[in-house]
């Protein structure tokens, strides 16, 4: 059950769990989990005796609060109706990334005109980046990238803006 390196919020990922050879097929279940919370449960119950193994698929909606959960997969083939028991595996989980990136573009604020040999600072925006704390957010003058200091947004910790400030010295004609 691969899952992409980062994926959208609000887009779609596809969560997908084979469960090979498992059988017979009639008395197997498999879940998909998001953590210890269910997604989708299948029983493949009422199917052939001879049928081995099973694929379960789900389609799911990616949410920030998706970031950094575990999915996983569980297969469980009861078999206590043949005198045996309940048999139990569980997929190791896999960590999910969700990123969000605003359709507005960076606000720049510097001044228009700067006197050669004198400083300003210059500031960067970024509305609604999540998560903003793993965002990798770079100035440029020209082909010049600028090394800023960061300046964490004022108020809640997981409000989603950036800002960056840098004072650049102009350069005298040589």
């Amino acid at each position: 059950m691969p899952l992409p390196a980062w994926q959208p919020v609000g887009e779609n990922f596809t969560l997908s769990c084979r469960v090979p050879g498992a059988g017979p097929r009639g008395s197997l279940t498999v879940t998909l989990l998001r953590g210890a919370r269910e997604l989708v449960r299948r029983s493949f119950s009422g199917e052939s005796p001879r049928a081995r193994g099973a694929v379960l698929t789900a389609a799911v909606l990616a949410r920030r609060e998706d970031h950094g959960a575990n999915f996983s997969c569980r297969a469980e083939l009861d078999l206590r109706p043949h005198g045996l028991g309940l048999f139990e595996n569980r997929s190791a989980p896999r960590m999910l990334r969700t990123f969000a990136l605003s359709p507005e573009p960076p606000r720049l604020a510097a001044p228009r005109l700067l006197e050669v040999g004198s400083e300003s600072p210059v500031s960067c925006s970024l509305d609604g980046l999540f998560p903003a704390s793993e965002a990798r957010v770079y100035l440029a003058l020209g082909a010049q990238r600028l090394h800023p200091d960061i300046i964490p947004p004022r108020g809640a910790q997981h409000r989603p803006v950036q800002q960056q400030q840098h004072t650049e010295r102009g350069r005298r004609p040589g």
